[in-house]
């Protein structure tokens, strides 16, 4: 084998370019990069030499003859379509130390009849071994956590398939078209099963599924054995999710016992006409009842909490629907086509008094009304000129995307009675200044836009901070604005967030003081660029910098232009060079 066919750099091994049906990688080799053999129709046989820690994305991408590769201990990462359409590949052994199998890398591998994933595997990527139809067996590791869309799709020959405890979801088409398993017992640890996530297993006649499983996607036993043989018509499993329902007459009512109804439960049965549902249902996922185009009556239970996105769309004969008190979140149109939202089409939607559906005024300013409880999800996204709006302190729920696209709105002081802002909920309003409660009110991811300005309320306490990114509900930041003590806050990376905090927390955290100290020149230089007197002032109250720092920051202020906050850090420089009290420095900063 010429050693002129292999193009390295570094120890990476760039390109191979010969013609050999055994390939053995030289010692030395760090990582191959992608796209490295693409193309080499000639090769059967792989070796990979100790040392490889990575192997690149679609490195052996449709090597149509390869048969057989061997890697070793060390190896951490097969990248991204790594092995997709190697048809011929029937023997590789995958180390130990393989902590990551990216999207699609063994797709495709039509003759390969076993494998035998590491313990240590932490991160298996989307439709990692979609399409191998001979393999026999799937037994997933407990680390993965999630097993991806399409992990294991259209793996036809696979008898024996162990999910173990550890696993926490089954995302969306995961096993679907795995035609021989024939049972499956789900862990304990398992949340969520997704769309489709079993469709088309066509010999799966009997699986167990936990009763922690609370979130089922539409359709996730379609075709199986396991769902034609629901009693009754209604497929309830998990703890107590309705999955699918097959009556054929004009009227179903729903088991007692049961408390979700799964996404398109309902859907498509033209001729149902009346619904019953029990007591103890608490939610209606989205597209639940989608196209009933013959429903015209169905009893909500007062323990309802939640109705999903387009939970009723196009049931075009339902005319009214007496909504429960107790609602929480309704998602966005969740009435889209029915006779009820058709019958009161106007700009602004409120049923029961209590939940706004819908609001599409032209208006710059807008007060909800007393009384609303429940923001929908995309309710103003029809009110695209809105600057300001107000909320009533019966507010409860500011739902997902509800100012999804109102991209000028700039006001908004959130209650403290509101549970939940929405993910996305205010997405588009780079502008907003909204004041809210972390203590009190939980962010969906991306709530509040990057460029926004929050008030953030902490207890008596208060502090500013300008987004720059569009957070995270679960974001250190909300933490510790929810929870101030020092765990939170050194949890907090970002100038622009810790300072503003540190300053306000200062004076009964230690550590907050200590770090403003220990980046003394970072915190003044950022208040100055800010143009935040009220905080210049505050870092120099607390005693914040030495000479150096104040010097880094007046050389700031000196070229930026800000000359009250130039003023006020000379002051503390002299201050501090004749021994003067700091205590004094606010209070005269205009006097000169």
């Amino acid at each position: 084998m010429d050693e002129k066919c292999f193009e390295t750099d570094n120890g990476i091994l760039i390109k191979y370019s010969g013609s050999d049906e055994e390939v053995r990688i030289p010692d030395g080799i760090t990582a191959i990069e992608e796209f490295a053999f693409i193309g080499c129709d000639s090769i059967r046989k792989v070796t990979v030499p100790e040392g490889v820690k990575s192997l690149g994305q679609q490195c052996f991408r449709n090597c149509a003859c390869l048969e057989e590769v061997s890697l070793h201990e060390g190896l951490e990462i097969i990248g991204r379509f790594a092995f997709c359409g190697c048809e011929m590949l029937r023997r590789i052994n995958i180390p130990s130390s393989v902590c990551e199998i990216g999207n699609s890398a063994f797709r495709g591998c039509d003759m390969m009849e076993d494998i035998e994933l590491p313990a240590g595997l932490t991160r298996l990527g989307e439709s990692a071994f979609s399409d191998c139809r001979s393999l026999r067996s799937i037994a997933v590791p407990a680390g993965i956590g999630v097993i991806r869309k399409r992990s294991f799709s259209d793996c036809g020959g696979v008898t024996q398939l162990t999910v173990p405890e550890g696993i926490t979801e089954i995302d969306d088409y995961a096993f679907e078209f795995c035609g021989s398993v024939k049972s499956l017992v789900l862990p304990q640890s398992l949340k969520k099963i997704g769309r489709y996530a079993f469709q088309n297993c066509a010999s799966l006649a009997e699986i167990s599924v936990p009763e922690g499983v609370g979130d089922i996607g539409s359709c996730a036993f379609y075709k199986t054995p396991f769902a034609d043989s629901a009693p009754d018509g209604y497929l309830v499993v998990g703890g107590g999710v309705l999955a699918g329902c097959t009556v054929t007459g004009e009227e179903a009512g729903v088991p007692e016992g049961v408390r979700v109804i799964a996404e398109n439960a309902f859907a498509g049965l033209d001729g149902l006409k009346r619904v019953r549902l029990p007591e103890s249902v608490e939610r209606i996922c989205g597209l639940a009842f989608e196209k009933c185009t013959a429903l015209e009556e169905i009893s909500l239970p007062a323990g309802l909490k939640d109705i999903g996105s387009k939970a009723f769309v196009d049931c075009v004969s339902l005319k009214t629907l007496d909504l429960p008190d107790g609602l929480e979140h309704i998602g966005s149109d969740a009435f889209y086509g029915t006779a009820m939202l058709g019958a009161d089409g106007g700009e602004v939607v409120i049923y029961n008094g209590k939940y706004l559906i819908r609001c599409s005024v032209s208006a710059v300013s807008y007060a909800v009304p007393d009384g609303v409880t429940v923001i929908a999800d995309r309710a103003f996204s029809g009110s695209a000129g809105l600057e300001r709006v107000s909320f009533p302190p019966s507010l409860g729920c500011i739902g997902g995307g509800a100012f999804k696209w109102v991209t000028g709105l700039r006001d908004a002081v959130i209650p403290e009675t509101v549970r939940v802002v929405g993910e996305e909920a205010f997405v588009s309003s780079s502008e907003l200044h909204a004041v809210l409660r972390p203590e009190t009110t939980e962010t969906g991811a991306a709530a509040f836009a990057r460029g926004a300005r929050l008030t953030l309320l902490c207890g008596e306490r208060s502090f500013d901070v300008t987004l720059t990114e569009d957070i995270p509900g679960a974001s250190p930041l909300m933490s510790f604005a929810a929870h101030p003590d020092a765990q939170s806050f050194s949890l907090i990376v970002e100038t622009e967030y810790y300072v503003p905090a540190a300053a306000c927390f200062a004076d009964c955290i230690p550590e907050c003081l200590e770090r403003l100290q220990a980046n003394a020149a970072d915190a003044l230089i950022f208040a100055v660029e800010l143009g935040d007197s009220a905080l210049t002032d505050r870092l120099i109250a607390l005693g914040v910098g030495d000479a150096a720092a104040l010097d880094a920051a007046i050389a700031f202020a000196i070229d930026s232009g800000r000359l009250e906050q130039q003023v006020v850090l000379m002051r503390r420089k002299n201050e501090l060079l004749s021994g003067r009290s700091a205590a004094s420095v606010v209070d005269d900063k205009l006097s000169l």
